[in-house]
């Protein structure tokens, strides 16, 4: 049995509010919530599994064989706007298919630190093995597969929008393991992860953001030496610049061409094998940010001015952003701040 096991009987109101474009998840039926709430002994699996993918999107536990219930707990809670999850198990693992990754509207890069137990991790053709004191940046845009071992694990999984923490990082390789060589920031980051584990007790999202960004960051020299030859590899290193400098005033075509220390019209031609093109990519990943953006603020109660949200995303005219955003969503920046603070008191009115 874990000796600890937070107290999670709130944990309904607590769970992120759903925005008007995600994918919707499929809502926990009153056998589940009982599940959940069994916390003193075994956890059914199914409760588990289905808190999983309520509140981190399309994974799925992999049982033990015959395995009906579990050793383990699922609680999450919010800081500062962003979603925690503090969840012990003792399945066989975690799987992120791809058709999970193209069923789930939003973009996160988990943060993930063992407390106990450990994690085999493997996403994007590299295998590591996590432990406690080590941390690693799951990317949701990738497919990927977590195993257990035989013993019992637990872990917290902090949720970041992926949008803003690659905004202002350095466009190189950010998710999976972090840069070892810098061990400071690797144990300044899992000394504050753990504090957001703890209900009690705050956070900075802008400081998690920018231990992140150190702790995870390499150096160009850790980029291969072929990663411009290919078509492939070089549109993947020019969406990496967009995200980098979304809402800077300069970022054009030409300019990023000259970045890549390639033509224009190659450029040109590698988002269009893509099916895309730079401005599309371009608008899409703004109204992402800003989407990104109003989530955590309607999470952490904040106020937001839509005037201010265009210009921090990258648009400078109020009107073209507004278009956009609506022709991107269905909804207005305005309605969805509405919304999305209906969600959320809707769900805590439920869990009462």
């Amino acid at each position: 049995m874990l000796a600890f096991i937070p107290n999670c009987e709130n944990w309904l109101a607590l769970l992120p509010f759903t925005s008007p474009f995600a994918a919707p998840s499929a809502p926990l039926t009153v056998h589940q919530v009982e599940g959940l709430r069994k916390l003193g002994g075994l956890m059914q699996f199914e409760a588990w599994n289905a808190a999983l993918r309520h509140n981190c999107g399309h994974f799925f536990g992999v049982p033990r064989r015959g395995q009906k219930a579990i050793e383990g707990h699922f609680c999450p809670h919010d800081v500062a706007g962003l979603s925690i999850v503090d969840i012990a198990c003792n399945i066989e693992g975690i799987d992120r298919p791809i058709e999970g990754v193209r069923r789930d509207g939003r973009e996160y890069l988990f943060l993930l630190a063992p407390i106990s137990g450990q994690m085999l991790m493997e996403q994007d053709g590299e295998r590591n093995i996590l432990k406690p004191g080590e941390l690693y940046l799951l990317d949701s845009t990738l497919p990927a597969t977590i195993g257990f071992g035989d013993a019992c694990c637990r872990y917290i999984a902090v949720h970041i929008p992926r949008a803003l923490l690659l905004l202002d990082a350095p466009a190189v390789p950010i998710g999976g393991s972090p840069n070892f060589a810098d061990r400071t920031a690797l144990l300044r980051l899992y000394r504050y992860v753990m504090t957001l584990s703890d209900t009690k007790r705050g956070g900075d999202a802008d400081l998690l953001l920018g231990l992140t960004r150190a702790t995870f960051s390499r150096d160009d020299a850790s980029r291969p030496a072929h990663a411009m030859r290919t078509q492939q590899s070089r549109f993947a290193l020019a969406v990496r610049e967009i995200e980098s400098f979304l809402n800077s005033d300069e970022l054009s075509l030409p300019w990023l061409a000259q970045r890549l220390g390639i033509s224009t019209r190659q450029l040109d031609r590698d988002f269009e094998a893509h099916g895309t093109s730079f401005i599309q990519t371009l608008r899409t990943k703004r109204l992402k940010l800003a989407a990104e953006y109003m989530d955590v603020a309607v999470r952490s109660r904040r106020a937001i001015r839509i005037s201010d949200l265009s210009q921090d995303s990258g648009f400078r005219d109020l009107s073209n952003f507004n278009r956009a955003f609506k022709a991107e969503f269905g909804v207005t920046p305005g309605d969805y701040l509405r919304e999305g603070c209906q969600n959320v008191l809707q769900e805590t009115v439920r869990s009462l």
